[in-house]
């Protein structure tokens, strides 16, 4: 029965993998990997819930923790935003077999549950084991440039000097000199970011963002509004676009985009806040934006509890 489960899942034919698993499951003695590839078929149907289930019952089912399946099992903790539980997994993981790959997991888990320090770290000893490896010099970017925008640069340059196609090192080759006041060299970084993929929201809001800071603001305008029509971060879009209008004396036209981002994304804080502060630097002309920003508050006290 082995063969043949590995048959059906190695054949992409998930559904009769899992209807056959769960034909036998109740059983006497099953086949040997069961559980893995089960796991495998849900995995491969979307039901990942299910498949960190399955896989936590192969564990359980061998004398061996296996590494790489307790890595499989914190991939789809991180992709359902169980991050904690994410990096203990891939620890354990990664105490069993270290590898670049799953310790790049695990600093991305550590990182999303708010433990940077700890993620930089297990970033070095990624590059320690496989030092050309730009996703993990790309990563340690990313996650310094809040401490050290200079750091970060350094590592998104060397990122590209392995991969001179990333454009989310662009970005942060961008995103850094931004912070260390270098707005014309993070345009030139965005630039070519752009030249490889011209949709790329994040890139039109690093200029828009560098424009802005040379006081050029209908360039900025122009690239906020390019970063709206484009894949990324369309909230950042959104309220560089409006901040623009409103420092050159569109009100209204600021007001319009806030309350397109209010409709589209109710629910993102970044929005609410900057929707505020525009109501209360312009209150006192009109008085319905005191009221709405009220009905905000009220809004935040009912989510809240």
């Amino acid at each position: 029965m082995t063969a043949t489960l590995e048959q059906l899942v190695s054949g992409a034919e998930y559904r009769k993998a899992v209807d056959l698993c769960e034909s036998v499951q109740l059983d006497g003695d099953l086949p040997s990997k069961f559980w893995f590839l089960k796991a495998a078929a849900l995995e491969g149907l979307g039901e990942n819930g299910r498949a960190i289930d399955a896989y936590r019952c192969e564990i359980a089912s061998v004398r061996r923790v296996p590494p790489d399946i307790l890595g499989q099992v914190g991939a789809l903790l991180s992709g359902a935003g169980r991050f904690r539980e994410a990096a203990l997994c891939l620890e354990e993981s990664c105490q069993l077999t270290p590898s670049a790959d799953r310790l790049i997991l695990l600093a991305a888990a550590l990182f999303r549950s708010g433990r940077a320090d700890r993620a930089r770290d297990k970033l070095r000893m990624a590059l320690n084991i496989q030092p050309d490896n730009d996703e993990a010099w790309n990563n340690l970017g990313a996650y310094s440039l809040a401490e050290s925008p200079a750091g970060a640069e350094a590592a998104f340059r060397r990122a590209l000097s392995i991969d001179s196609r990333r454009t989310d090192s662009y970005v942060g080759v961008g995103m850094s000199c931004l912070r260390q006041g270098r707005a014309s060299e993070a345009i030139e970084a965005a630039g070519e970011g752009l030249k490889i993929k011209p949709l790329d929201g994040l890139c039109h809001i690093v200029i828009g963002e560098a424009k802005e800071m040379l006081a050029d603001l209908e360039g900025a305008e122009r690239a906020f509004f390019s970063a709206y029509r484009c894949d990324g971060d369309r909230p950042s879009g959104l309220l560089g676009l409006a901040r623009v209008l409103e420092r050159q004396g569109n009100p209204s036209e600021a007001l319009s985009w806030y309350g397109r981002g209010l409709r589209a994304w109710p629910d993102d804080g970044r929005i609410r806040d900057a929707y505020r502060a525009f109501a209360s630097r312009l209150s006192h002309v009109d008085a319905k934006l005191s009221e709405l920003c009220q009905r905000l508050d009220r809004a935040d006290r009912d989510l809240k509890g």
